[in-house]
């Protein structure tokens, strides 16, 4: 039957943002049809209706469709199922799921922003007001947006499992807001609403918040900020135990100042005569919004995903403990409460110095340091408004009191996606690193590291790993958002800055930087999501067009900031670690006209499946021309010799993998990349962009033996040369550095490989030329070191699974096809056997090893159905 009913990509979501949501579903079936059924509430849906929308019979394969009914309106909850036919005409259907619209308009809100300027910098704030209920409730909404990290609190108690709560935007632009379902929390007579704000990604501390409360008779009761209801709503405002709060140096808490009970039942209101005047309550200011309008977006919360104990942890004198987490995260320590007026430190970094002592030195200004004052009843010590990025903690406290720690992980809780496993060691333990990574810098944005004063979004690094995300993590909200955000950003030219939100690099951003087309590319291919096409052409052709723009006579882009970033320091400009990153031999231009070809050409098919015919054409004819250009003045053939550019390992990667190679040339090239490669040891030149490049050009062309063997390398710059230097997630330079600098250990850019993995190794690749998600080509990636290879990857139509071993005398291949998917199975170089199609179910083959260079059938086996 239908399952893993989607609305916005998210599972029942509570306060999303659209009129008109996607929704998604996995039919479980071969489907033939579909329909839609919806309602206003379970029990209607259940019993036939469909008050609310019926789609009807359509007759496609889709397994998603932008909602069709009338627009959702503000706080509606709408119910809804999914009906599939299959082959033989049988109808499934799904159990209902439903969904809930947010505040959808600015009017809704009809309240105001508080704050408390120009006085109070570097504290966070309290807010609370206190309201009585004297009617039953139905139905109760908290609905909140905040500039600023917010942490809401209702009759005592924080309010949902979010943290770090809003995640980055452009404030100007647009400000994040969330719903919360507090029915149970409301109480009769009296109740206390209010919130913690620090300063978070914004670095101001302003509120906007809306209870909503229905009855089974009579109005509803409305609790706002800055309310025009009714002005015995006294909003107040206080200084209390966070004394400082920065999200790259920590937090300073006090517990013995925070005001006991302040936020629960029986609060006293107004202002005390007895307390001095910095410990009063105070009216709350009415502050101006910061720009942008409050809105709801669907995309998973920031939490604590985890928690665990420490590896180990070493005294090293009275007072100074250090904690070893036995893996570079992103988080922060739940320090247990200590003794009433004692005091500790927690001093967080990724590496120990010669001397066993926590190193900051790479952390450039960021202190990462959080401070805490225990206090009698005050509890364990958590923060709220940062976190840090550290494998090794230094705490500082009492003597005589060891402390107690556990690690908690914090990320947005996006789920993971893909599974892989190989025999090697060496490859198990760097996909191990990829994941690692990407959990550490999912924080509302993609960043680039958690550990430093930077943590941003950088649209050059997501080149390389954007599809290594999609495979290991189940991104499809996550992305939505950051496509929004980057929208945001857009100027009237077209331009996008280097990050986003923009706080660091440059504007216009490098040529390189395909996320405006390649997040909608990667949306429609691996979730099926087409809207977002829809949605952001404007955004897609502008930065393209602009790029257009930049071509000079020859049709090359000169325009570049990064190029092929952070190669080994010896291939860089500066030629040693502590100078420019930038490539010496891998030309900038080349990077450049080479990714407007390849977003050019994306443009073509995304045009052509969203039925804009006269701009596919237009698109096409654009690629063809300046794959031409492109051929033209980078290609070089002499002596023996062929290639582009220097000839390096990232120019004729680059060019291979985004096939800008005329086909008679390919051969040739191909073979010149595996010769530099061999003729280095199996070592790469290349940096964040074109180590992408480089192992799928070689698997690609005929050399997978060579790819496999950089990927497994051990000698400097390798991944498994960082292992052998003890990372647990990927560095941002190749070589081991341990100082000050350009010197991330927990950097995603280098970790592109993991993508390479599951279409490589596995050799599991999507057919970008049918529907997205029915058909798949398998050529398992059978090579010298490497016996067996897995990967488990969700469709939208089920569950695909690939597994392969291979012995002396043949490969054994097992794969599980979901109901309406294909795989086309080719056997590998050196088996025998025919390319076969395999349809729903489990199939086991087995691929006898090529001895006499004679073609023979494989031996199938077909499990069940």
């Amino acid at each position: 039957m239908p399952a893993q009913l989607t609305c916005e990509h998210l599972n029942n979501p509570l306060g999303i943002g659209r009129e008109r949501p996607l929704l998604g579903w996995t039919p479980g079936v071969v489907q033939t049809a579909w329909r839609i059924r919806a309602s206003e509430s379970c029990a209607a849906l259940v019993a036939g209706a469909a008050t609310r929308w019926d789609s009807g019979w359509t007759t496609d394969r889709r397994c998603a469709t932008v909602w069709g009914g009338t627009p959702v309106a503000s706080r509606e909850r709408v119910w809804w199922l999914v009906e599939v036919r299959d082959a033989a005409g049988t109808v499934h259907s799904s159990d209902p799921a439903h969904f809930e619209a947010g505040l959808l308009s600015v009017e809704d809100w009809d309240c105001g922003w508080i704050g408390c300027p120009a006085m109070r910098h570097g504290r966070a704030l309290l807010f609370r007001t206190l309201f009585s209920l004297d009617r039953a409730v139905v139905r109760a909404r908290l609905y909140v947006a905040g500039v600023g990290l917010y942490e809401p609190r209702l009759n005592g108690s924080k309010v949902g499992d979010r943290v770090l709560e809003p995640p980055p935007v452009t404030w100007t632009r647009r400000v994040p807001a969330a719903a919360y379902d507090v029915t149970e929390a409301v109480q009769p007579r009296g109740n206390v609403l209010g919130a913690i704000v620090g300063h978070g990604w914004a670095g101001q501390r302003a509120l906007l918040m809306r209870l909503e409360i229905s009855h089974s008779d009579g109005p509803m009761t409305v609790v706002a900020t800055a309310s025009p209801y009714d002005g015995s709503w006294l909003w107040q405002v206080r200084e209390g135990q966070y004394l400082a709060d920065s999200l790259f140096d920590g937090e300073e808490v006090d517990q013995g100042l925070e005001p006991r009970g302040w936020d629960a039942p029986g609060a006293r209101t107004g202002c005390d005569p007895a307390e001095p005047r910095t410990r009063q309550w105070m009216q709350a200011y009415r502050v101006p919004g910061p720009g942008g309008e409050p809105v709801f977006t669907a995309v998973e919360p920031m939490r604590v995903v985890a928690t665990s104990a420490p590896v180990s942890t070493r005294r090293v004198r009275p007072g100074l403990t250090i904690v070893d987490t036995g893996q570079n995260l992103a988080g922060w320590v739940r320090l247990a409460a200590m003794p009433a007026g004692s005091q500790a430190v927690l001093r967080h970094g990724e590496f120990l110095d010669a001397d066993g002592q926590v190193d900051q030195t790479n952390l450039y200004q960021a202190a990462a340091t959080d401070r805490v004052v225990f206090a009698e009843g005050g509890g364990d010590y958590e923060p709220r408004f940062t976190y840090h990025g550290f494998r090794h903690v230094a705490i500082e406290h009492p003597s005589g009191v060891e402390p107690r720690v556990s690690i908690c992980r914090v990320r947005s809780d996006l789920a993971r996606r893909g599974d892989f496993t190989c025999s090697d060691p060496t490859i198990a333990a760097i996909h191990r690193l990829v994941v690692a990574t990407e959990e550490s810098n999912l924080h509302g944005v993609p960043t680039d590291c958690p550990q430093r004063p930077e943590r941003q979004g950088w649209l050059n690094d997501f080149t390389a790993r954007g599809e290594e995300l999609v495979h290991n993590f189940n991104c499809a909200a996550f992305l939505n958002k950051w496509l929004d955000d980057i929208s945001d950003v857009q100027d009237r030219l077209g331009r996008i800055p280097d990050t986003v939100p923009h706080h660091w690099g440059r504007h216009p951003a490098d040529p390189l930087c395909i996320a405006p087309v390649s997040i909608p590319w990667l949306l429609w291919r691996h979730f099926g999501d087409s809207a977002v096409i829809d949605r952001h052409w404007p955004l897609m052709t502008g930065w393209v067009d602009y790029l257009a723009t930049r071509r000079d006579a020859a049709g090359i882009i000169h325009d570049t900031n990064w190029g092929d970033w952070a190669a080994p320091a010896e291939e860089t400009v500066a030629g040693s670690i502590g100078g420019s990153a930038i490539s010496a031999r891998t030309p900038g231009a080349l990077v450049s006209t080479g990714h407007f070809v390849h977003m050019a050409r994306m443009l073509a098919r995304l045009a052509t499946v969203s039925g804009r015919v006269t701009e596919a054409a237009q698109w096409t004819t654009t690629a063809t021309q300046a794959a031409g250009d492109f051929h033209r003045a980078f290609f070089f053939q002499e002596s023996g010799r062929c290639g582009y550019g220097s000839g390096n390992q990232a120019c004729n990667a680059l060019a291979l993998a985004l096939e800008l190679v005329p086909a008679t040339h390919i051969p040739a090239v191909a073979a010149a990349l595996a010769a530099e490669v061999a003729g280095r040891g199996n070592r790469l030149s290349t940096g964040n962009i074109c180590t992408k490049y480089l192992l799928e050009a070689l698997t690609r062309h005929g050399h997978h033996d060579v790819a496999v063997a950089v990927a497994c390398q051990h000698a400097y710059p390798s991944w498994g040369h960082m292992l052998d230097h003890g990372a647990t997630t990927v560095w941002e330079r190749w070589e081991h550095l341990t100082t000050g600098g350009m010197n991330s250990h927990n950097h995603p850019m280098l970790g592109s490989c993991g993508a390479w993995f599951y279409h490589g190794l596995v050799g599991l690749r999507d057919d970008v030329e049918a529907e997205p998600g029915t058909r798949w080509l398998l050529t398992p990636g059978v090579a010298t070191g490497v016996d067996a290879a897995s990967a488990e990857l969700p469709t939208m139509r089920g569950r695909l699974s690939v597994s392969w071993r291979r012995t002396n005398e043949a490969l054994a291949v097992e794969v599980v096809v979901p109901p309406g998917v294909e795989v086309m199975l080719a056997q590998p170089h050196g088996y025998l056997g025919e390319a076969r199609t395999l349809a729903a179910g489990r199939w086991e083959i087995h691929l006898d090893l090529d001895r006499s260079g004679q073609a023979a059938a494989a031996r199938v086996g077909l499990g069940s159905k």
